[in-house]
């Protein structure tokens, strides 16, 4: 084996090695927004993220639904209007955070996307 075909070798072997560093980084990276994807998901479709953050809002669309069904055993004018108007003031409330919340979700992802990879010791300059 020459000088010259051992320097190649331990060449592409360095290369080797920091091709295999890149691939690991970027698929931890992958699944760090991935997870972190997957809790915002199921942090925005549980029911005890809005009941703790919005607990006068969530009474009130408890309250209405309450007196729709109500109105299903002993209807009145009054109490439908009553809940009908609660339901739509708590959706509103909590739809336009929901829009917000979706928003920010979107923005952060896309400046996760955007960021340029660091250097790493192992990668060339």
């Amino acid at each position: 084996m020459s000088l010259f075909t051992h320097h190649q070798d331990a060449d592409f072997g360095r290369r080797k090695r920091a091709l295999r560093v890149r691939i690991a980084r970027r698929r931890r990276r992958i699944n760090q927004r991935i997870g972190a994807m997957s809790y915002e998901g199921r942090r925005l479709v549980s029911w005890r993220t809005y009941v703790a953050h919005y607990p006068v809002a969530t009474l009130a669309a408890a309250f209405g639904v309450g007196l729709m069904a109500a109105v299903a055993f002993r209807p009145t004018a009054w109490t439908r209007r009553l809940g009908t108007h609660l339901i739509g003031s708590a959706w509103g409330a909590i739809s336009a955070d929901l829009r917000r919340e979706f928003r920010r979700a979107a923005v952060s992802l896309i400046q996760s996307r955007t960021r340029p990879p660091e250097p790493t010791a192992a990668e060339p300059h």
